[in-house]
């Protein structure tokens, strides 16, 4: 499921466009990396997984979160050289 957060500031032009931010949930997230819950969980504590907003009892990721950290997965990562020992 993804929802849309509408701020609203009450001293402004009523005429002026609301920003929405598409919101996901934890199901639809678990879906879109076909992964277990469990799996969500242990990245978020491992740091590996952006933290999700919490709206009362719903916890809740920016779409624009999720597309950074997405993206940020497709980089190449550096290559250390190895600490193997190799026999010879």
């Amino acid at each position: 499921m993804i929802t849309a957060l509408h701020p609203i500031d009450v001293d402004s032009d009523p005429t002026e466009t609301v920003r929405v931010e598409r919101l996901i949930d934890r199901q639809t997230l678990c879906d879109l990396m076909d992964i277990d819950p469990d799996t969500l969980r242990r990245w978020m504590r491992a740091g590996k997984f952006p933290r999700p907003l919490i709206l009362g009892n719903l916890h809740r990721w920016r779409a624009a979160d999720y597309n950074a950290w997405l993206a940020d997965q497709a980089k190449p990562r550096s290559s250390k050289p190895s600490t193997r020992r190799t026999t010879p």
